[in-house]
């Protein structure tokens, strides 16, 4: 607990906390609260596309604690089936937001959109995250999660205000990007220092 546990915590705690306040910001820079409603709206409906990654990640969590790499075919299947829902999430919005909410609802759609590649780019780094964490890098983690949760704030700081809603989702969209860059690169950190640990092993 003490060189992992805690420092996910840790992580996830500031991450999260962050995140949080976009919703309080959307309504404070608002004039109404209808953007809140929207962004939440477009987060909802796009969130089951993070469980595709989270779901084949936690299922081959145990395999993942001794490998060097994640294996290759497990990546393009977890990529292609995610990218494809993205797709049908993409085609499927407008006629399901125009049946179920009607035409008051339309921003939702736009929103959607931008929200559903932030939230596949947060899927594919909880991929490459639950790899770091079979490897006990709480570290690495708990690090990755502040940066992301201190991009979060001040792109919300920086976007909401000006954009309301539309600049939380590509807030989502940009602190998405950052998450995976981390991820690949604690991630291609752990594979080199693994390769090394094997190689040294093999000298002996």
């Amino acid at each position: 607990n003490k060189t992992f546990g805690f420092n996910v915590y840790l992580g996830s705690l500031i991450a999260v906390g962050f995140s949080q306040l976009t919703g309080i910001l959307i309504s404070y820079f608002a004039s109404d609260n209808s953007g809140v409603g929207y962004f939440s709206l477009a987060t909802t409906i796009a969130l089951p596309l993070s469980f595709i990654p989270n779901v084949i990640a936690t299922t081959h969590y145990k395999e993942f604690s001794t490998k060097e790499n994640i294996p290759r075919k497990l990546l393009v299947i977890t990529i292609a089936v995610s990218i494809a829902a993205l797709m049908l999430t993409i085609l499927l919005v407008r006629p399901f937001i125009k049946y179920f909410y009607g035409p008051q609802f339309m921003p939702v759609i736009s929103l959607t959109s931008v929200v559903s590649f932030g939230i596949i780019l947060y899927g594919f780094a909880d991929f490459i995250n639950r790899f770091l964490g079979s490897h006990g890098k709480g570290k690495a983690l708990r690090n990755s999660a502040i940066i992301v949760g201190f991009s979060l704030l001040i792109l919300n700081v920086i976007l909401i205000p000006r954009y309301g809603e539309t600049g939380a989702a590509y807030t989502k969209l940009l602190s998405g990007l950052v998450y995976i860059i981390c991820m690949i690169w604690f991630y291609k950190k752990l594979v080199k220092d693994l390769k090394n640990e094997s190689d040294n092993g093999s000298n002996v």
